[in-house]
């Protein structure tokens, strides 16, 4: 029989694979759009906009998540937390960036997969070191096995792009921002845990996101002369939504599971919707291969391999490294 711990944990890991599953969607409709509008500009102030708009919504209808974005703020001004983790939504703008502008090149799995080393390395750090107020997590062989098996899954399906001189300078930016989404993970998990309110730290997100896009957007069009224009095909307008929920996963769940399990179980379903939009819904220019497939079906076997439990006397224990109290 399974018990309730292991089942909420399973259940919370599956969640975590939906999360990834939703970022690929997110990440094809952002670059659609980006096609259609001829900017990225345009396309990511869209979805962080339009996302920050949802979720001010509900913060505006639920006086717990409004009760937790004071709480978080104050503490801020206070100083008894860092100014710095309202920065959090400018690692989610330059991800949505990131996707506008090179997906729509190379396609949105090999974007995908250059992304996860990345956010591997940066993932075990974390957990390792206990950055940013995370609890500390061992480096046990099967965390350090699911990552060694998830870049690897990653040289496997970027193989035929990556003697391409001109993909090089594109493929930085990808694996610049999987560098990064551990630290924007650790960070909303942060402002969960003292906000009280897994909304009130996506609120926070998307504000700080929004506000750098939608600038950019202005100047560009300040810069060009050349506006948005009405998209044809309405879909490509819910990357915000997804987004959304995306970022209420993570902060929801990174503190129970984990910076590297949560990331892994996301990278899962992120790398395998990816390959089915290559598949089915290519975006013009791109398609899809059997590597890709492979390095998909590869990065759930290092989810299974990183989840597995071992004895505490090997591992080392899970600490929390103290976040600064309240008054």
């Amino acid at each position: 029989m399974v018990s309730g711990g292991r089942l909420a944990h399973a259940l919370l890991i599956a969640l975590s694979v939906a999360g990834g599953v939703l970022m690929s969607v997110q990440g094809r409709a952002n670059a659609g759009l980006a096609v259609e509008e001829s900017s990225a500009f345009y396309s990511a102030a869209w979805s962080f906009g339009t996302g920050f708009l949802v979720i001010a919504v509900i913060a505006l209808a639920l006086p717990g998540v409004r009760g937790g974005v004071r709480r978080f703020l104050a503490d801020v001004r206070a100083g008894r937390q860092p100014w710095w983790l309202l920065l959090g939504g400018t690692i989610g703008a330059f991800f949505v960036f990131a996707q506008s502008v090179v997906a729509p090149v190379v396609g949105l799995a090999l974007f995908t997969v250059v992304g996860v080393a990345g956010q591997s390395i940066g993932s075990i750090t974390i957990d390792r070191l206990g950055v940013l107020g995370m609890p500390r997590r061992g480096l046990t062989w099967p965390r350090l096995g699911g990552a060694i098996l998830v870049v690897i899954a990653v040289v496997i399906a970027s193989w035929p792009e990556l003697g391409a001189a001109s993909a090089w300078w594109l493929l930085a930016l990808p694996l610049l921002n999987g560098l990064l989404r551990g630290v924007q993970q650790a960070i909303n998990g942060r402002i969960r845990a003292d906000a009280g309110s897994a909304l009130a730290a996506t609120f926070l997100n998307f504000g700080g996101g929004a506000i750098v896009l939608v600038a950019a957007a202005l100047l560009a069009w300040a810069a060009t002369g050349r506006g948005p224009v009405a998209v044809s095909t309405p879909w490509l307008l819910i990357g915000g939504l997804l987004g959304l929920i995306h970022i209420f996963i993570q902060a929801f769940g990174v503190r129970r599971l984990g910076v590297l399990i949560l990331g892994l179980a996301m990278i899962a379903g992120q790398l395998a919707a990816a390959v089915a939009i290559d598949l089915v819904v290519p975006l013009p220019g791109t398609g899809f291969t059997w590597l890709e497939a492979v390095g998909a079906v590869l990065a759930f076997v290092s989810v299974a391999v990183a989840a597995i439990p071992v004895r505490r006397r090997a591992a080392e224990p899970d600490v929390a490294t103290p976040v600064t109290p309240r008054g």
